[in-house]
């Protein structure tokens, strides 16, 4: 076995030194496609195989041009481009791309001015990876539904990773998606430039164990577009962000970056920007809610300090998964954030809320940091123990803060209004009390009978302390000589 297997290293590399690159020549219609595997209708004469290059390039005249594969076909490179007038639909059977040693690819070229449909399913193999790129400012469709058309992970490999890739400034929308039984599922990595993005629709049998948003827009089509598997985990790196999109529930771990990627929109707009986005309207705690809900296993981690935006005032997205994490959590946008996990959140970075709405419905669902509310932003508080009891709130005039929890008393280390300096004196406060001492009325939408339990009426700046220690460094000598001298 060891001696066969530098031979079969060597016949591959051979193999690879002699791969050929095929021009599609022949014209198709929907009701007589031109078929993949003809020979005559490639240039050379001849069909690719593993390890080779197919151009759909021809700039012939005419409407779109069908590329029948009921028969299969294979290829290591596949490349689009051409003509304005005419666009490729591959449709039907199985393309299988195999690139032997190296990844394989489907690119659109830059100068594809009308976008290239692949409703074949696409089949990876070789070495078991697979990127899919739009270099151009069209849109490259792969998939027609849930049933048809879908990229198939390499079964004979442990892991699969599809790499989508949108650089032109075009748009990706993939519907079909499938881990076609690789142990460790299909991966999925996504990075999508300015102006663009990638939209992930309805998928057949796709767990979506480990996706990666590294970069641009990814916006959700369907609520199963990242896949069906509590165990599974989305990561946006700074610079990426996710738009639930208004599409439901979404049961898998996530783990946030940043402050999102500069759009949000497929109209390209950069309002209420944040790693996770829910831009929807018609919205309501109890009607369309957008969730996230993978059950007592998935959390969303802060990795980094995130930006959550919740954009539209018809917008309400429910996390009922626990957050954790290093990262503060920031709040953006007109809509409503609910945190309502049963189990305890433990990010540490604080909460800062910059607009919108902050419902914080369970106990410790503030994590452990300390809790900002911006002017014109909201929190209510639906638990009396939501915030650390170590946590100092702040707020302004403008803010609203509404206690809409009955018999208890959220414990605070203290409460500062920002904008005019006021700290609460240290003791247990109504919401009606609280309006009273800072002379407003951010306290005045309280639904519910609880208390603020405040125990300091004010914490001291870092510089505070450190001239209180150069003070007691500095009288220390001087107790001890006068101690000295009363012998």
């Amino acid at each position: 076995m060891n001696k066969i297997l530098p031979v079969l290293v060597f016949l591959s590399s051979i193999s690879a030194l002699h791969a050929t690159e095929y021009s599609f020549n022949a014209t198709g219609t929907s009701s007589d496609p031109a078929a993949y595997g003809t020979d005559a209708n490639w240039t050379p004469s001849g069909s690719p195989v593993a390890g080779d290059t197919a151009d759909f390039e021809q700039p012939v005249l005419g409407a779109a041009n069908f590329v029948d594969l009921t028969a299969g076909g294979t290829a290591g490179t596949v490349n689009f481009s051409g003509s304005p007038t005419r666009s490729y639909i591959l449709e039907n059977g199985t393309l299988t791309m195999n690139n032997l040693s190296a990844d394989s690819a489907i690119t659109v070229l830059a100068s594809a001015a009308v976008a290239p449909s692949i409703t074949s399913a696409i089949q990876i193999a070789g070495d078991g990876n697979l990127t899919l790129t739009n270099a151009s400012a069209t849109t490259l469709t792969q998939g027609a539904s849930a049933t048809s058309g879908d990229i198939l992970g390499d079964a004979s490999t442990a892991s699969t990773t599809l790499t989508v890739n949108n650089t032109g400034g075009g748009n990706i929308i993939l519907s079909d998606l499938s881990d076609n039984g690789a142990a460790a599922g299909l991966g999925l990595v996504m990075n999508s430039g300015t102006g663009g993005f990638i939209e992930l629709g309805a998928q057949s049998s796709f767990l979506g164990m480990s996706n990666t948003i590294q970069e641009g827009l990814v916006l959700l089509g369907s609520g199963a577009g990242l896949g069906s598997s509590a165990a599974g985990t989305t990561t946006i790196d700074s610079g990426g962000a996710l738009n639930i999109n208004g599409k439901g529930s979404l049961k898998m771990s996530f783990v946030l970056n940043g402050s999102g990627s500069g759009t949000t929109s497929t109209s390209g707009s950069t309002a209420n920007n944040g790693a996770l986005v829910d831009a929807a309207t018609g919205q309501t705690a109890t009607t369309n809610t957008s969730t996230i809900n993978g059950g007592s296993t998935s959390t969303v981690r802060l990795a980094s300090n995130s930006t959550i935006a919740v954009d539209g005032t018809g917008a309400y997205l429910n996390i009922s998964e626990a957050v954790t994490g290093t990262g503060a959590l920031t709040l953006v946008g007109g809509g409503t954030l609910a945190l309502s996990s049963s189990s305890a959140s433990s990010y540490s970075g604080g909460t800062n809320i910059q607009a919108g709405i902050l419902v914080a419905n369970t106990a410790s669902s503030l994590g452990t940091g300390n809790v900002a509310v911006g002017g014109g932003a909201t929190l209510t508080l639906g638990s009396g123990s939501a915030m650390s009891s170590t946590a100092n709130l702040t707020f302004a005039s403008t803010s609203v803060i509404d206690i809409d929890y009955n018999s208890t008393s959220q414990i605070l280390e203290s409460l500062e209004n920002t904008t005019t300096g006021v700290y609460a004196a240290a003791g247990t406060y109504t919401a009606a009390q609280l309006d009273t001492f800072f002379g407003g009325s951010e306290f005045a939408d309280s639904t519910g009978t609880g208390t603020f339990d405040v125990l300091t009426s004010a914490v001291p700046e870092p510089s505070t302390y450190a001239l209180l220690g150069v003070g007691i460094a500095f009288l220390v000598p001087f107790f001890r000589r006068r101690s000295v001298m009363r012998f």
